[in-house]
């Protein structure tokens, strides 16, 4: 975070000297930076999905699929509804960050599970008693009490999503664009995958199905 915000102030500083044409003194904004940990491997395992999805209840079930399916944010899975849901067009949308509307394909596996569990039939995806949550870190935290499955972030199974795909294509611009980063390098900034393209690359990664007998009720 701290990084962070020095980079914009790197950035505000470059702008106020080349463009704005102040007089300022030169400041060596690296040197003011940390050095960052290396981020730990929070990479889930198939098996280990399929512990957490069994102890977990329905509306969390719902929200550990989506988001490994998807790999979008919490806040984006958690208000999702039915109208996002186009099994037509195979997509499903939101809204990112600064407003910008996302659109993502809808592999085959989720498909299935969609269909199996008729989250495009409901209002809210992710509901405790018909009612829309708001939050799932608590049941997130006791999920790991009753499973034998190293606690990790929320958040980490937006990385599992973007390594279980990297890992899978090796395309890492793919990754990014499925992710929505803003940090795009350069190079990347002028290309784009095609949707139909980026359907059968995530058909191929992302294929996981898991021991349903019966839909979540």
């Amino acid at each position: 975070t701290i990084n962070r915000r020095i980079s914009v102030m790197q950035g505000m500083h470059s702008r106020a000297t080349k463009i704005w044409k102040y007089k300022t003194q030169p400041i060596y904004f690296n040197a003011l930076k940390l050095k960052e940990a290396t981020a730990p491997d929070n990479t889930l395992l198939y098996k280990d999905v399929q512990k957490l999805w069994d102890a977990a209840p329905a509306h969390l079930k719902h929200f550990i699929m989506v988001s490994l399916y998807t790999g979008w944010r919490m806040t984006n899975v958690l208000t999702l509804t039915k109208e996002q849901i186009n099994l037509r067009n195979h997509t499903v949308t939101t809204i990112g960050k600064g407003g910008k509307l996302i659109v993502s394909p809808i592999s085959d596996a989720f498909e299935s599970y969609i269909r199996a569990n008729e989250l495009h039939e409901m209002d809210f995806v992710c509901a405790y008693k018909g009612k829309p949550v708001s939050s799932v870190k608590t049941a997130w935290k006791r999920l790991f009490k009753h499973t034998k499955v190293k606690p990790i972030r929320i958040h980490d199974l937006r990385h599992t999503f973007g390594t279980w795909l990297y890992e899978q294509t090796g395309d890492q611009r793919l990754v990014q664009e499925m992710l929505h980063h803003s940090d795009i390098k350069t190079s990347m900034r002028y290309t784009h995958t095609k949707r139909e393209l980026q359907r059968d690359k995530l058909n191929k990664a992302i294929n996981f199905e898991f021991n349903q007998v019966k839909a979540i009720k």
